[in-house]
Formats: C-alpha cells, sequence, structure tokens
C-alpha cells in the first residue's frame, strides 16, 4: 500500500507494524486501508501506539483461543448470539442458504430456534415449523401470528398436485416420495407409480377433471387388486399393499380429502405443524410430500429469487436420514435434490439434529452456515469439526462448550465462538390451548377442504376387480350423494336469515324470529349437527365475546335449494372476522353519510374498505388488521394511493404495537401519515 505524502510525518514503522498487525489478524482488506487512513489523517502517534497495543491483546487471546472471534461484522439482521462484542448473524442472502445447528439434547438448540422464529416473524420471514415433540407451540404465549395445527387437524392429499404441475409429472414425483420415506426399491416405485396412472386415468385427471382421487382410493385399487403367486408382480404388491394401507390406517383422516388444505396460503402464515405420535415412516412421508409439494409449487410459480420462506426442522435426521442415501439401489433419494435446490426458490431450510452423523451428506454439503453446540458424542464432533474445517485446536475447543455456547462458521469464513441468548418461555401450552391459537384462521383455511369423491367408472373398476365380493365403503363420498333428511321449516328460517344478514348476533336473529333461547338454541344445534353451519365467537371489547353463524359450503348449496336463484354472498375477503370488521367499518362510515365500497381496487392497490364523501371531496382509506403479517405492504400501497387518510384497524393493542413498529422500520417517515386504532373504535 502506498502512503499520500502527507503522513511523512507520522512515524513510519509505526504504521508499518499497525498494518503487519491489521494483516496478521486477518482483518478485511477495507479494514485495514480505513485503519490507516485514519491514522495517517490524525497524525496522532499515541494513538498508533494504543490502536497497535489493542491489536496484540487480541492476538494474544486468538492464540491462546482459536476461537475468539476475528470479525465485527454485524450487518446481518438475523442474529444468533453473540460472538465477542458483536452479533454473529446472518444476511437474509445467507440464511437462504441453509443453516444447520447441531447440538445434544439440552445443548440450547430448541432455545436457539425460539429465538431464530421470533426474528423470522418480527421480520415479516414466514416459517413452517415440523415439531416432533411438541416443543414449539409454547411460543403462542409470545407471538400471536403462530398457527399450530396437529397432525389430527392437517388435511393433505399427496396424489393432487400443486397448480401448474401436470399430472402427469406429479404422479412420478408422488411415487418418487413415497418410495424415498418407505424404502421402496425400483421395481415397487414403477409398480406404485402405474397403479397411481391407472387412477388418474379413471378420474379423467388427464382429460382435464379436477376432483382427484385421495390417498384410500389408491389403498383400495390396491387392496382388490390379485396376481398370481409366486411371481414379481405378486411381491410388488404385497410390499406396496402393505405400507399403503398401514398408513392409511394410521393417518386417514389427514387424507381424507380430494382438496386439502390450502399450502400455498400457509406458506403465507407463521404454521408449527406436529407431528409426535406418528410412526417414524408415517413422518418422513407426510413432511416429505409436503416439502416436495411446496418445491413444485414454487418452481410453477416462478418464485425465484429472494428469500420468501424458511422451514425448520429440529429432530432432522426423521427427515434427512443418511441411512437413503447408502441405499444405493434406490437411487438418488428425491430429498437430496430437493435440499440442494429450495434455495433457488426462496425457501430457506433451518435444519437441527443432535446427531450430525446420521444426517445426509446432501443436507451437510448444502448448508453455507453451521452452528455447533455441546455434543454428547465423540463421533460427532469429529463429523462437525470435518464439516465445518477445523484445526485439530478448533476441533478441542468443541469438547468445553457450556450449555448456550457454540462455535459458529459461514461458508469461507473464520469459525467463531457465539454464546445464545436465552428465550424465557413458559411452557405450560397444553394441547387443547394449542389448538385454539389462531383458531379463526385456521377455520379459514379448513373453508378450502374439499371431501374426497368417487366416480362412477371407479366403482365398477373396483368392482370388477372384487369379483363377487362386494365393495362397500360407507365413509367414501360416492359419485351418487346420499339424500340429506329434510330439516324443519323452523330451522330452515334460521338458515336463510344467517345466510341474509351474516354478522348479527344469535339474541337478535331469535328475537326476529319470535324463537325463544331454549327453541332457537335447539335449531342452531341441529344445523349445527347437519353440518350446515359453524359457530363463531368474536371479541367486541367492552361488547363482551358474542357467538355469530356462519354458513358453511353445504349450507350455502342448501340455501340455494331453498332459494333457487338467489346467490350467497357475503362481501369482504379473508376470514369471517375480517369480513365482519370490514362490513361494521363500512357501516360505521355510512351512517355518516360517507359512500363505502369492500375490497376496492384503487390506483392498483387492493383497500378492505374505502369510504368517499359526498361529492368525492374525501377518500378515506381502511385496512383491517387482525395480525402483524403482510400488513406493512398494504401500508406501503395505501400511502401511495390518492388518498386524503389511510387508517389501519388492528385487532388489540398488541397487534396495533407490532405493526406500528415495523411499518416505521420499514415505510419511514411517511407511517406519519397514518392512524392506527383498534378495530372496536368502529363499533
Amino acid at each position: 500500500m502506498e502512503f499520500p505524502s502527507d503522513l511523512e510525518a507520522l512515524d513510519y514503522g509505526d504504521l508499518q507494524r499497525v498494518l503487519k498487525l491489521a494483516r496478521r489478524m486477518e482483518l478485511p482488506e477495507g479494514d485495514r486501508e480505513r485503519l490507516v487512513s485514519a491514522l495517517g489523517a490524525s497524525g496522532d502517534k499515541t494513538l498508533a501506539r494504543d490502536i497497535e497495543r489493542s491489536l496484540l491483546l487480541s492476538e494474544s487471546r486468538r492464540v491462546s483461543d482459536p476461537l475468539w472471534p476475528t470479525s465485527t461484522d454485524d450487518r446481518g439482521s438475523i442474529h444468533l448470539g453473540k460472538s465477542g462484542k458483536a452479533q454473529a448473524s446472518l444476511t437474509t442472502e445467507e440464511l437462504n442458504r441453509n443453516l444447520l445447528v447441531v447440538g445434544e439434547t439440552g445443548s440450547g438448540k430448541t432455545n436457539l430456534f425460539y429465538h431464530l422464529i421470533r426474528q423470522f416473524i418480527e421480520q415479516d420471514l414466514p416459517i413452517m415449523a415440523f415439531d416432533f415433540k411438541q416443543d414449539y407451540r409454547h411460543l403462542t404465549r409470545l407471538e400471536d401470528e403462530l398457527i399450530v395445527l396437529r397432525w389430527e387437524e392437517l388435511k393433505f392429499n399427496p396424489l393432487r398436485p400443486p397448480e401448474g404441475v401436470s399430472p402427469l409429472r406429479w404422479l412420478q414425483v408422488f411415487a418418487n416420495t413415497f418410495s424415498d420415506s418407505q424404502g421402496f426399491l425400483t421395481a415397487s416405485k414403477y409398480f406404485l407409480m402405474s397403479r397411481v396412472h391407472r387412477l388418474y386415468k379413471l378420474y379423467g385427471i388427464f382429460e382435464g377433471e379436477d376432483r382427484y382421487p385421495s390417498f384410500h382410493e389408491l389403498a383400495e385399487v390396491l387392496r382388490y387388486e390379485k396376481q398370481p403367486l409366486v411371481t414379481k408382480q405378486a411381491r410388488y404388491l404385497e410390499t406396496t399393499i402393505n405400507r399403503v394401507e398401514a398408513i392409511s390406517l394410521a393417518v386417514g383422516d389427514i387424507l381424507d380429502c380430494s382438496q386439502g388444505l390450502p399450502m400455498g396460503k400457509l406458506l403465507k402464515q407463521n404454521v408449527i405443524i406436529e407431528l409426535d405420535g406418528l410412526a417414524k415412516e408415517i413422518q418422513q412421508f407426510l413432511v416429505e410430500a409436503i416439502l416436495v409439494w411446496i418445491y413444485f409449487y414454487r418452481m410453477a410459480k416462478g418464485h425465484r429469487g429472494e428469500l420468501r420462506h424458511c422451514i425448520i426442522f429440529d429432530e432432522a435426521k426423521k427427515v434427512f436420514d443418511a441411512n437413503k442415501e447408502r441405499n444405493y439401489e434406490s437411487g438418488v433419494p428425491i430429498i437430496d435434490d430437493i435440499t440442494a435446490k429450495t434455495r433457488e426458490f426462496g425457501e430457506a431450510l433451518i435444519v437441527g439434529d443432535q446427531e450430525l452423523a446420521k444426517l445426509t451428506d446432501s443436507i451437510k454439503a448444502n448448508t453455507y452456515s453451521v452452528l455447533g453446540l455441546p455434543l454428547g458424542s465423540g463421533k460427532d464432533i469429529e463429523e462437525l469439526s470435518e464439516v465445518m474445517g477445523l484445526t485439530s485446536r478448533q476441533e478441542e475447543r468443541l469438547y468445553r462448550l457450556e450449555v448456550g455456547e457454540g462455535v459458529f462458521k459461514k461458508s469461507g469464513e473464520g469459525p467463531t465462538r457465539v454464546s445464545t441468548p436465552l428465550v424465557e418461555i413458559d411452557k405450560g401450552v397444553t394441547t387443547e390451548e394449542a389448538k385454539k391459537a389462531n383458531e379463526e384462521a385456521k377455520r379459514a383455511f379448513q373453508v378450502e377442504v374439499r371431501d374426497r369423491y368417487r366416480p362412477k367408472c371407479f366403482e365398477n373398476y373396483l368392482q370388477d376387480l372384487a369379483g363377487k365380493h362386494k365393495v362397500k365403503d360407507k365413509s367414501i363420498k360416492t359419485g351418487e350423494p346420499e339424500k340429506e333428511e329434510k330439516i324443519s321449516e323452523e330451522a330452515e328460517e334460521l338458515l336463510i336469515e344467517v345466510a341474509e344478514n351474516p354478522f348479527r348476533k344469535l339474541s337478535d336473529r331469535y328475537q326476529d324470529l319470535s324463537l325463544s333461547s331454549y327453541k332457537g338454541n335447539k335449531l342452531k344445534k341441529k344445523l349445527l349437527d347437519k353440518g350446515y353451519v359453524k359457530e363463531v365467537e368474536l371479541s367486541l371489547g367492552a361488547g363482551g365475546r358474542p357467538k355469530f353463524l356462519q354458513l358453511t359450503e353445504k349450507g350455502e348449496t342448501l340455501f340455494e335449494d331453498i332459494k333457487p336463484g338467489e346467490v350467497h354472498t357475503v362481501k369482504g375477503g379473508g376470514s369471517f372476522v375480517h369480513k365482519f370488521w370490514q362490513n361494521k367499518i363500512a357501516g360505521h362510515f355510512q351512517e355518516k353519510g360517507y359512500e363505502t365500497f369492500i375490497e376496492f381496487v384503487v390506483d392498483e392497490s387492493q383497500l378492505d374498505v374505502l369510504a368517499v364523501s359526498a361529492g368525492g371531496g374525501e377518500r378515506i382509506g381502511v385496512e383491517v388488521a387482525l395480525s402483524p403479517g403482510g400488513e406493512v405492504d398494504n401500508i406501503k400501497k395505501g400511502l401511495e394511493a390518492d388518498l386524503d387518510r389511510l387508517i389501519v384497524a388492528c385487532k388489540n393493542e398488541r397487534v396495533m404495537s407490532q405493526v406500528g413498529k415495523r411499518a416505521r422500520q420499514k415505510v419511514g417517515e411517511g407511517v406519519s401519515e397514518v392512524r392506527f386504532c383498534p378495530v372496536t373504535d368502529f363499533l
């Protein structure tokens, strides 16, 4: 490096010593240049000596501790813990290249994941965590946005491809995924593929039919199929039917649908899927099937580029099992291919486990960052040292790590010691409480589930397979639906009232229909039992928690039968609660003489409510925020629209605080033009 002529007055030897030490300490070149330039500009010989002593002290620490932090670069927004005086951090681009965390039970791994999940939520980065031990439900005490789905609540049809993926491609993907999770060899995989192909043909899928068979129909086709004994085909059939029927019996309710929960919408939420209590093979199949679905969904949508979503695995060997790669006869596991490619589509994998040696080589090779916490096995420590590329002295430090202490390394950089923060959390959330977390959001998703269906040609095919044995499964929806028992005229009147006045309290409905509470509740129970309505409880602040009735899809069909030509529509978007507040807010402005519009598109932005004063002199936009997630983008668009005022009506004070904080961070000064208030202000 050449020094400017005005540095000649400074002792050149001091500058050389500082520069030499900075190089020895492996300070980045830019930092070295800034350091020397600052010293030269100051001309302060004493300052140069002070810096020299500081660098020598740091070097001595580094010699005594091979993991002493060498960098103070904490520019990343995702913090893992303290490294010296700085934060060990990751940018979203680095996180998108995956993170591997290993540590024995009690090492602080789950606590670190709590810390990461809270940051992801704070930064509007949606997550899906696969939980095998009921560890993450407790975060609902700290984060309002989390949705906990017990496996019993999950609805998923692995035979239905994501939108944009051809059925022919998907049946191959499904066969590969199922075979990988169950340890099938190639011949059994192709046997399964041919049966799914036959099933698709029976359902008219290749001709454009959208009502897909479920896993149960696949089980039935295999159950009634016959093959000559002592043939290869018979062995393939036996292998396949044993696994398919075992899964069908164990988790039949999950797979009991033609269309499952809207996975694309779930990817925009913060979701924990609890899988404890299921056999390992079933856990593997469900997780791999969902992962593969996400990958092909992103690919079909063209979601390339920036980080969009994080998928979190603790107990990762249940999915990334090294034994799969050792089963050479089965070929390369599909999970390896997915692991290598997810980052292209903005999906980050956050993978944790106690036993590094049992994880696939693919997940080790495709992670940009590794954090090693205390490990109980020397074999795992040696494996971690190899993955990180540690020296023998650095590896030795791995044996002396304490709880909450770890070694962190990014690809291409040196390792550093990290102290992870403790997240104080009450771990007393029961299963009942977990199910109620964000219950309204779950209901909105469950509305999109479609029952399984069997066309007549499938019934005939099945009967041909069964021969003289009668095929009968009362639990299955057939092409000829059973006739419903007719409900009473009074029950019909209540259903019509719900359809025509969707946002009225039950007590008001009963009064208008001249029903006593006893009679009204009896009719309500009849409609609930028949599946025509569902009950929704809303929090109205000082107005208590009244109950409302909402028509189901089945109820809407009955309403159209009762009143032909009339279509049941409820203004608004999203869940029933969201629509309720949209209509309440619209009514509030109507009483003041404004003309109102719900879900109104203005300047390429969609407002929950637009209120326009008489003569069009004032335009007020209102956004309804029931949770902090995603609202900042709506605020940005609202500020860009041609509005006189923008109001954000929030579910409660906590949501209002979080939305306001995020808006200030991302929108800046413009947020001062926004009025934040509770939704109850509009009652």
